[in-house]
């Protein structure tokens, strides 16, 4: 008897230190996000509103929006570019107040990103 509880307070600690360790990372607020390509290096203020796995802010001028699932985000912002209108695809990882991961310019070309909260 004494064993079986043990056990189910083992197991219930257990399951909620997992819980705590997907619990959702904050991104809201404003970042300096600096892309990186062949072009060069290009920073510009992003700003977030998270709710619950959903976000959406600027990137520059540009709408943004995307998703969060524990420290993986994904944005996409449509900006004007020299060939028309383009989608920016960011995915990457949050680690505390710093972001980092590639961009996809609408398949023409790729790059890295970094961002840094304010």
């Amino acid at each position: 008897m004494l064993r079986s509880l043990s056990v189910a307070v083992l197991i219930t600690v257990g399951g909620g230190l997992l819980v705590m360790a997907h619990a959702q990372t904050d991104v809201s607020g404003d970042w300096t996000l600096t892309i990186v390509s062949d072009q060069g290096s290009n920073p510009a203020p992003m700003m977030l509103e998270q709710d619950g796995d959903m976000l959406k802010g600027t990137f520059g001028e540009s709408a943004l929006e995307g998703t969060i699932t524990g420290s993986e985000i994904t944005m996409m912002s449509e900006i004007d570019s020299p060939v028309g209108p383009m989608t920016l695809t960011f995915t990457g990882m949050v680690d505390g107040s710093d972001m980092k991961g590639t961009v996809d310019f609408g398949g023409l070309a790729s790059g890295t990103w970094t961002a840094v909260k304010n």
